[in-house]
Parts: C-alpha cells; structure tokens; sequence
C-alpha cells in the first residue's frame, strides 16, 4: 500500500510490512522515517542491519542471504540507499521476484529518490505495493513545517515567539536540513530558555551572504538595526543602488496592491512571509502606504544624482522611516546615527 508520513506511525502500531519503500527528495524526513521503521522492527526481533548502498555492479542474487536469518538464528533487516538516479533493470527483476516469495522473517528497507507517478506503475513498484509499503515523502506545507521545527526546537529546549520562528523560517527557507542546523547551534550557543529577536539575528546571520530580500523583510518587520545591517553589507559587495531601488520599489508597490486585494497574499507569497505582510497590511492604512511608495519614487532623483543624499544614503533612510525611526515627511531628514 501506499501511505504518507503522517500515517506511518499509525501504521507500525498495527503491523510491520516485509518492504518498505521510502521515496522522496527530501533527507531529513527520509531519515526519520527509516529510523521509525528500524525502531520498530528492533521490536520485532531485527536485531542484526545490513546496510548497503546501491551502486554498479550490486548483486542482488545475494537479498536471499542478507536479508534472512543466520546461523545464530538472529533476523537481518536489509538497508538499501540508492542516493541518486534510478534502479536498473536488474534490480526491478530482483525486487519483484523477490515480492512474488517473499522469505519468512524478512525485511527491506529501500530509500530512494521521489518516485513520480510513471514510476509507481511499473511492475516492480505495483509488487511492493502488494505484499508491503510504499511511503511518498512530500514537502511540507506551512502548519506540517512549523509544527516539525516545535518540535525540534523543543527537543533542544529552545523558547521562541511567532515572530522569531516566523524569522528562523525565512532564513532556512524550508530546508530542514538547515534548520536542524541551525537548532543545533543555538542550543550550544545559548542554552534552554527563550532566543529573543536580537540574539536570533545575530546568530543566524553570521557568516550570512545577504540579498535584496532581506533588505526589504528587515524593512517589513520594522528591524531598523538590522536593515541598517544588511544595506552596508550589500553596498559593500558591490551591488548597484539601482538595482536595490528597483526591486524596493516593486516591494512596495506589491505591498500597496495587497493593502487594496488583501486575497493574493495567499496565492503569491511563500508561507514564511505570510504572517509579516498580513500584519503589516492590517497595521498601515492605504494612505501611509502610498506616502512610502511616494518616498521611493522620490529616490530616483537621487540615483541620477539631483537629489540631496547620496544614493546609499536615500535608500537606507527610506528604509529607516518605513520601519519606523522616523516619520515619513520628517522635518531636516533622517538620520542613521542611532538606528534601534
């Protein structure tokens, strides 16, 4: 049968299948599910692993031997990892004839990538699927992934508010992987207890290559500090003013026509920015959002060099006011001596 993550705990409380299929791109869940299973099958009296990688010139006349009882009478479970590609055709004649008999007190355990759905209907796949279990492994929606980094953050007894996770997610942008990393060193870094924003920042920003998306998340969330931050760092690598300014200005603009259709947050934007747009959606009246478009129309003057501050200096002062250091029409400009 065919099942998907979320249903295999309930499955192994029941049963443990003869095969198991674990197919998907994504690593940290392919891992945890091959454990569970292995958990589970130590249960069961497994208590000897063969684990083997698929390359070029396996035998596979050998699942007989590997995968049955030994002379000590212990049970083997076979641990087969094709990192890359397909299985061949050898291995597809192996595999089902090998479910069309399947030995007495035997266990597979075959970890692969996605298998689409051309895949699945070939003969060997429908083989499996018969005398065991075939687990597609998808990426996670928005609640799966903040439930999963809850859980990960709470195994390391790390606290975080809405809007540090909703800031944890950004930065890993969905990869597990990474955030597990990054779990991992604030745990070391800091300990059990709360992560407040400002440690948050620090920590999973050094070392951080920044892109014109943080310079506008950094304005959205009202981080002035930190959009301070990512300016200099993007003037010091060399990126044009111009182009930050293009891609600010259709911030903006996208940010104003979600103010007037507040319906398209939900079809354009990746979940890890939802929260913080819809938040400052319902905070800014459509008034003080076309004053902000207004102020970056403005800049260009400074880009063709008749305005009155310095292209960096427009835009980071721009930056500034949007995220609250001072007023949108201040009297005698803005300042960045002092940014919060």
């Amino acid at each position: 049968m065919k099942i998907y993550p979320r249903d295999l705990d309930a499955h192994l409380q029941e049963n443990l299948a003869p095969i198991y299929v674990v197919t998907g791109d994504e690593p940290v869940q392919l891992r945890d599910i091959c454990k569970k299973i292995r958990q589970r099958a130590l249960q069961e009296g497994f208590d000897r692993r063969e684990l083997r990688v698929l390359e070029r010139g396996f035998e596979w006349d050998e699942l007989q031997v590997l995968c049955g009882h030994s002379l000590f009478g212990d049970q083997a479970m076979l641990d087969l990892r094709l990192l890359s590609g397909k299985l061949d055709a050898a291995a597809k004649i192996h595999l089902k004839e090998w479910c069309a008999a399947v030995p007495e007190g035997s266990l597979i355990i075959l970890q692969m990538p996605r298998l689409d759905n051309r895949a699945l209907n070939e003969a060997w796949a429908k083989a499996v699927d018969k005398v065991g279990v075939i687990v597609r492994v998808m990426p996670l929606d928005e609640r799966e992934t903040r439930q999963w980094l809850s859980r990960i953050l709470g195994d390391r007894q790390l606290e975080l508010g809405e809007s540090e996770v909703a800031y944890f997610l950004e930065h890993v942008e969905g990869n597990l992987l990474a955030a597990e990393q990054e779990a991992d060193k604030l745990q070391i870094l800091l300990g059990p207890g709360p992560v407040p924003m400002e440690r948050l920042e620090v920590l999973l920003g050094r070392d951080a290559r920044y892109g014109s998306s943080d310079l506008a998340m950094a304005m959205f969330q009202g981080r002035s500090r930190r959009a301070v931050e990512v300016a200099r760092n993007l003037q010091a690598e060399g990126i044009e003013p111009v182009t930050l300014h293009s891609m600010l200005l259709r911030e903006v603009r996208q940010l104003l026509e979600l103010k007037r259709q507040p319906a398209g947050l939900e079809k354009i934007f990746p979940f890890s920015r939802r929260d913080i747009l819809r938040a400052l959606v319902e905070r800014r009246s459509e008034s003080q959002l076309r004053a902000v478009l207004y102020r970056f129309l403005r800049i260009e003057r400074s880009l063709k060099g008749n305005g009155l501050e310095q292209p960096w200096e427009a835009l980071q002062n721009a930056c500034l006011a949007f995220s609250g250091k001072d007023r949108l029409t201040p009297k005698g400009g803005f300042r960045l001596s002092s940014p919060r």
